[in-house]
């Protein structure tokens, strides 16, 4: 990939991500609890672990990939 679209596909993982997190916060806070919220959720948690798996160089999918991972984890 040029650098081009590497920053371009790394801009675009994290406004996904950033999107993910602001419905994970505000969505679920307005379904009951239980099996409802959870099933809203559970889309979300997988996105967050496979997004950096479009960026090809090390040195961007590596950061990516541990703070995707760790929110997914939260």
């Amino acid at each position: 990939m040029e650098v081009g679209e590497e920053l371009k596909s790394f801009i675009n993982i994290w406004i996904i991500a950033i999107l993910s997190i602001c419905y994970c916060y505000l969505i679920p806070a307005r379904i009951s609890h239980g099996v409802p919220r959870l099933l809203s959720l559970l889309p979300i948690i997988p996105v967050f672990s496979i997004l950096p798996l479009q960026i090809s160089t090390v040195h961007l999918a590596f950061p990516a990939f541990f703070v995707l991972v760790w929110l997914g984890n939260f």
